[in-house]
């Protein structure tokens, strides 16, 4: 239910000249949510073939002022010029977001704020220094819970721009003045004529810095429902892109990445610590060059990116079967930060009992059982039913597996548990579980010890060669602390072998600082 719509043109383009040395600021792309990379995607959709834009705009609705005509003679602000991609800027998001969330906080639409500042003055007070530099606004007040599907639909209506004089937001989203952008979009609730409804808030702040650099730019992303384009939730993050001069970035959470680049013929090694690596030639000559980078695209031979050494344990477990009766790990679940656990099967096939299940009531988990290293799929629940927890038990051959939590929809914390079905006592070779971690979503793993006391070894571990992981062992559930390993020299990895009485233990990892990807590791020696 749609009560009202709201968009509104900028004053379109200020240009300023600099008549004194200006400061160069590093370029950061930011790490803008997945709603947001949608937006800018739908931008450089429409930069990319306007024509195209117009007329699906038209298809999707009937009326619109679009059809009237798409050529540069009967509708002059849909050039027939395809023309380069935008790429995120921190700084102009940082400008973008915090006046789509005053406009919610102080309850106003328009460009200018109750406090007077123009949006030239809000982009400027970030550090931004602008040749060129442009906004979109609009908002939207409706029943509708999807941020993804309504950060595209603000896209639409700002594209259309239907009964706005001169199309003053179509003009600057295909404006070629431009060459960064920041999307600000937030969402939150609204009391309007009794109803509770969802407002929705997008900032669209334009840029080229007085540098005039251009990047290469794109998306990496995991095309999971096979549309060929880039969907919230499909992201890759932390893809390493490489130039044969040593320039190189990172994607960031949502898939995206920006890198700034002279004039040139460039060879990009793109790497990602799981699928692989590949490579790609483009060359930049004064604009900006999109290249997206598929899952797909990746060799199945992995490379890992060339960022750093994680120091190997002092004492590696020297026996391969542990008598540990079931393992379980929480941790924050997302679309782009899967939960992972790995365990091995030793000593013929054994029957094992999975539970995917949601600790906040929120994350509806999907399970998926793959063989390691080949990834041949064994079994995988698409939560039909938006159950709350997920439970299977299969007969698994010796050897190694990866069981993956991912979220039907909305993130959220998640736990994994696995058992021998119906064995006193697992014989599971180990098991060691990946995910993102942060102070306010650490990752826990539990482990049930029986027949008596047992040496563990017990590792955890950076993936991403950033998180420096702090260990803590307590007992459960009174926590009474049994170890803790507050890392003091920030090693990438932290190993403990210690002598455990029966009964239930946590094992919590946290980070020292910069929230990263962490492993947990545990055998019985």
């Amino acid at each position: 239910m749609y009560l009202f719509k709201f968009y509104k043109p900028f004053l379109l383009i200020v240009s300023i000249n600099f008549l004194l040395p200006f400061q160069a600021f590093a370029y950061n792309y930011g790490d803008p949510s997945a709603a947001e990379q949608v937006h800018l995607e739908n931008i450089n959709r429409a930069r990319a073939n306007p024509v195209a834009e117009a007329q699906r705009i038209c298809q999707e609705r009937a009326g619109s002022n679009i059809c009237a005509g798409v050529t540069e003679d009967t509708n002059p602000q849909v050039t027939t010029n395809a023309l380069p991609p935008l790429t995120f800027n921190t700084l102009l998001h940082d400008s973008a977001k915090k006046h789509s969330q005053d406009m919610y906080d102080r309850d106003f639409f328009a460009h200018n704020n109750p406090d007077g500042k123009s949006p030239f003055d809000r982009i400027k007070a970030t550090g931004y220094q602008y040749r060129t530099a442009g906004e979109n606004i609009a908002y939207a007040m409706n029943s509708e819970t999807n941020e993804a599907k309504m950060s595209a639909e603000l896209h639409d209506n700002l594209f259309e721009d239907k009964n706005v004089s001169g199309r003053g937001h179509r003009v600057n989203i295909l404006s070629p003045d431009f060459k960064e952008v920041g999307v600000g979009f937030i969402s939150g609730k609204k009391l309007y004529q009794g109803y509770n409804l969802n407002a929705w808030y997008v900032t669209v702040n334009f840029g080229t810095s007085a540098s005039s650099q251009s990047f290469i730019t794109g998306v990496a992303y995991d095309d999971k429902n096979g549309n060929g384009v880039y969907d919230a939730g499909e992201g890759l993050a932390d893809v390493q892109i490489t130039t044969q001069n040593g320039e190189k970035t990172t994607t960031a959470t949502a898939g995206g990445y920006g890198l700034p680049l002279n004039n040139g013929t460039y060879t990009l090694t793109i790497q990602h610590a799981t699928l692989g690596s590949t490579t790609r030639e483009v060359n930049v000559n004064g604009q900006n060059v999109k290249l997206d980078i598929k899952a797909s695209d990746f060799s199945a031979t992995i490379t890992p990116p060339d960022t750093g050494t994680i120091p190997e344990p002092t004492t590696p477990p020297t026996t391969t079967i542990d008598r540990l009766e079931g393992i379980s790990t929480n941790a924050f679940v997302s679309a782009d930060k899967p939960m992972i656990a790995g365990i091995f099967v030793t000593g013929g096939e054994k029957s094992v009992r999975f539970i995917a299940s949601s600790i906040d009531k929120i994350l509806i988990p999907r399970l998926t059982v793959r063989t390691h290293p080949n990834g041949d799929l064994v079994f995988s629940d698409n939560n039909s039913a938006n159950s709350a927890s997920i439970e299977k038990t299969i007969s698994l051959s010796e050897g190694y597996y990866t069981i993956t939590v991912e979220p039907v929809g909305q993130s959220g914390q998640g736990m994994i548990e696995v058992y021998e079905s119906g064995m006193t006592n697992a014989k599971l070779g180990g098991i060691s579980t990946n995910a993102f971690v942060s102070d306010s979503n650490p990752m826990i793993a539990g482990v049930s010890i029986k027949g008596g006391k047992k040496n563990l070894y017990i590792r955890a571990s950076s993936i991403d060669n950033i998180l420096i992981p702090l260990l803590e062992i307590r007992t459960h559930p009174d926590a009474t602390l049994v170890y803790q390993e507050t890392n003091s020299s920030n090693q990438l990895a932290v190993d403990k072998t210690i002598e455990l009485n029966e009964g239930l233990y946590t094992m919590t990892i946290k980070p020292q600082g910069v929230s990263g990807k962490s492993m947990i590791e545990v055998y019985e020696r």
